[in-house]
């Protein structure tokens, strides 16, 4: 994940969200990144990525390097746009690899007026659902598998918000 630098808006409009799909299409191809999950909110993101070949820092500076250069240009703005470096965690358990992907998909849920994780628009849970065509550049099988491949067992999932030690750490306070 990473946010704006001062928790400012690093989205300033639906416009900076698709480029910042196409940027995530260009680090697919790159760096062969397989993206499990993400959310795009006004000042910050959430990515599950997995990178098979490494190149997880080398993948996420051209990201962030690229999606600056985009904002600046666009907005007339100078000066960084993200806070620095990434924040990352390791996964390694299929446990905290589902909770991982739970608690990017109920982010949203903090923001006034949202209530339903399906109804966000800049978030992949809706493509795991079928409510929109998934990205070229996510893959949504590794999820899926652990609930037999039932997108209705995975949305149950989601929207139980169950707290449980497997994400501990992972969560934030409301308003952040």
């Amino acid at each position: 994940m990473n946010r704006g630098v001062d928790r400012q808006a690093i989205f300033l409009d639906d416009n900076d969200r698709v480029e910042f799909g196409q940027r995530l299409a260009d680090m697919h191809r790159r760096f062969g990144t397989e993206t499990h999950a993400y959310r795009l909110m006004c000042n910050h993101f959430h990515l599950l990525l997995h990178c098979p070949h490494g190149g997880l820092s080398a993948a996420m500076q051209h990201l962030g390097s690229v999606f600056t250069r985009h904002v600046d240009d666009r907005h007339g703005r100078v000066g960084p746009l993200l806070r620095g470096r990434f924040h990352s965690r390791h996964i390694t358990e299929e446990t905290h690899l589902l909770h991982a992907c739970r608690y990017i998909h109920r982010n949203p849920l903090d923001i006034a007026g949202v209530d339903d994780v399906s109804g966000y628009r800049w978030s992949s849970h809706r493509a795991y659902l079928g409510h929109r065509r998934k990205p070229t550049w996510m893959t949504t099988e590794a999820i899926l598998s652990a609930f037999d491949g039932d997108p209705v067992q995975f949305d149950a999932f989601v929207r139980s918000g169950l707290a449980t030690g497997a994400r501990a750490g992972c969560g934030r306070r409301r308003g952040q």
